[in-house]
């Protein structure tokens, strides 16, 4: 007798645990539920706007979006295009700058008209090493001393003479000179 106690206790013990168990999982596959009741019903709200068949129709907006995306594609290859050509523009300027920069530059002291003048004022100047050059037009002759520099250094020369008296002071490349 005592044995079938024991047996009695140990089962209902027993589908108690499993009862447990089971209500747990229940409880469990509720949430679950709950969850996928909360998708559907967003999914639901979503679709509401849209009429007719539901897939008909989200392929048709996303035809409409690949177009747009194709047209936005179109537009940029164009701006590429013009970007392309403006900086093809832009490295020929460079070049024609680089080599301008490489070539040689002189300091301008006086530029005027009449060569006999030139020669007479060329004579006052306190610099020494002038020669008298006229410009590639021919239609002015030039004070330069002497000395080819490049452009950086002629910038900076032409400042130093402007500051120390001579007013009418600029630079000139070579390239827009003749020698007499």
């Amino acid at each position: 007798m005592r044995l079938v106690l024991i047996i009695v206790i140990s089962l209902i013990s027993i589908s108690t645990l499993l009862a447990q168990d089971d209500s747990s999982k229940v409880n469990q596959n509720k949430e679950k539920i709950g969850e996928l009741n909360q998708r559907l019903d967003k999914l639901l709200e979503g679709s509401k706007t849209i009429d007719g068949d539901s897939v008909e129709q989200k392929l048709r907006m996303l035809f409409e979006e690949i177009k747009s995306i194709k047209s936005s594609l179109t537009e940029l290859k164009e701006s590429v295009g013009q970007l392309s050509e403006e900086l093809n523009d832009v490295k020929s300027l460079e070049e024609k700058i680089t080599t301008i920069e490489h070539g040689k530059y002189y300091l301008v002291l006086a530029s005027i008209r009449d060569k006999s003048r030139a020669a007479q004022v060329k004579s006052q100047l306190k610099h020494k090493d002038v020669l008298l050059v006229q410009n590639s037009l021919g239609t002015w002759y030039h004070l330069v001393l002497s000395q080819p520099m490049s452009m950086k250094d002629a910038i900076l020369r032409t400042a130093e003479e402007r500051k120390s008296g001579v007013k009418d002071a600029w630079w000139v490349t070579a390239k827009k000179l003749k020698v007499n």
